[in-house]
């Protein structure tokens, strides 16, 4: 009865889309097109999309998903650490400027623009491309029986229409989008595009969006460089990582990169309340804007510059900065420290010393005070999801060397082996698997085991 519910439901969408009629948008304001033309000395600038699709399921086929533990929390989440935001009465307003957002009850998009002079589309299917609805549903998809549960449900989404089909824009259309946003007064603008060289009037933009008070957070780009806008300084470049906290194949990389997130194989909206899988330093980016708003609704009075600051300081760094920048964002801990770092913050602000001695000064009181960000993200996601098919051959491993040590210690005679990989028949206390075992033991257990279980080099290249 509930699949031909949702089939009927799915032909009436589908039925409106074509006749360009949908009764349920009365509640979302979609702003004419008004857009003033600004003067762009080379109209021939194109700024690309980061992104690659991995596989689109229709949502009753997704019960289980590839990259969900038992408790149906997606390793991204889990990754960063953003698994418990608890709702918070102030609202982030948040602008995607990207490929539209195509209607869905599970995403909170309370205006929308489009940019694209000639290609007015039903807010139902504006986004063919399904990025920009991607990165929407990291952010902010709804915590209901639909699709996923986004990082901070709680915000508003500002769409702002600028990629074509393509996933192509000219700088005059970025720019404009930009200016709209700040007119909109948002807090956050997440920009999951690039162009491989500056491009003055997009700097002057980004500029003008920064003194706004707005925090700028862009895609690196999956190229070898750091494109623009996320290689501007006003601007947080964010790179892309794997399940096992490596930096992605194609993530850009250099002294710009600021900050590391979740971008590959990442579950996310898509239409008729869909899923997708996808990847790219496009998707990375949204978990930053994420975790940037639970934040700012924490701290309402603090600027973009506090917030920013509490991001770098609290992320979790695994290799180089050239790789790395400041490390993996860590949700988690950037709430545990945020009123100790607030304080000092707030402290070293009020000093009427000079900017530069205040802020060495701020620096040295957070590093003295608050203790550096040692979770073990690559513990908590990397063994649980790369080296799950071979738990249990780990597990029967250290099994059957716990066993032989109990064994040994009770002077007993041996045992034939177990089967089981979760406790000893002996009396002897239960079995630790790899994924609960103190990190610690990781290391020295790895390295026994090594010739006894066949494990990925780049699984124990992350322990």
């Amino acid at each position: 009865m509930k699949k031909r519910l949702m089939r009927i439901l799915n032909l009436i969408l589908i039925i409106c889309m074509f006749t360009n009629c949908f009764p349920c948008m009365e509640n979302v304001k979609t702003e004419e097109r008004k857009v003033e033309v600004v003067n762009i000395e080379n109209e021939e600038e194109i700024v690309r999309g980061y992104s690659g699709r991995i596989k689109h399921k229709k949502q009753n086929k997704v019960k289980v998903k590839i990259n969900e533990d038992e408790n149906g929390k997606t390793w991204n989440k889990k990754m960063i650490h953003a698994e418990n935001v608890v709702e918070s009465e102030q609202t982030i307003k948040i602008a995607i400027i990207d490929s539209g957002i195509n209607f869905s009850t599970d995403l909170n998009v309370v205006v929308r623009k489009n940019f694209i002079e000639g290609d007015e589309r039903n807010v139902l299917y504006e986004d063919p491309s399904g990025h920009g609805t991607a990165i929407a549903g990291i952010i902010g998809a709804l915590e209901n029986e639909e699709g996923i549960t986004g990082i901070n449900p709680g915000v508003e989404l500002y769409s702002a229409r600028v990629l074509d089909e393509r996933l192509e824009a000219p700088i005059e259309r970025i720019v404009a989008a930009i200016d709209w946003a700040i007119e909109q007064d948002v807090d956050i603008i997440n920009m999951s595009f690039g162009i491989t060289k500056n491009v003055k009037q997009l700097e002057a933009a980004i500029e003008r969006a920064a003194d706004a008070g707005i925090l700028l957070i862009g895609a690196a780009g999956n190229e070898a460089e750091i494109a623009y806008p996320a290689a501007y300084e006003g601007v947080i470049a964010v790179g892309s990582i794997t399940s096992i906290g490596t930096p992605a194949e194609d993530s850009a990389q250099g002294e710009e990169l600021e900050l590391m997130a979740p971008g590959e194989n990442i579950i996310s909206s898509a239409i008729f309340g869909g899923v997708i899988g996808v990847a790219g330093t496009s998707m990375a980016a949204p978990h930053v804007v994420g975790a940037a708003s639970v934040l700012m609704e924490m701290n309402p009075e603090m600027p973009t510059e506090y917030i920013r600051a509490l991001l770098n300081y609290s992320a979790n760094l695994y290799g180089s900065s050239e790789e790395y920048g400041n490390g993996v964002i860590d949700l988690e801990y950037a709430i545990e420290i945020n009123e100790k770092f607030k304080k000092l913050y707030k402290k070293n602000s009020t000093k009427k010393a000079k900017k530069d001695n205040r802020e060495e000064i701020f620096w040295t009181d957070v590093v003295r005070t608050i203790p550096e960000n040692e979770k073990e993200t690559i513990r908590r996601s990397s063994l649980y999801y790369n080296l799950k098919l071979n738990c249990i051959r780990i597990d029967y491993a250290i099994n059957s060397l716990q066993r032989s040590q109990a064994v040994a210690a009770s002077g007993a005679k041996p045992a034939a082996p177990i089967s089981s990989a979760n406790s000893l028949d002996t009396g002897a206390p239960p079995t630790m698997s790899l994924v609960s075992m103190p990190f610690s033991l990781k290391r020295s257990t790895v390295s026994f085991i090594a010739s006894m279980v066949v494990v990925r080099r780049a699984d124990i290249a992350t322990i």
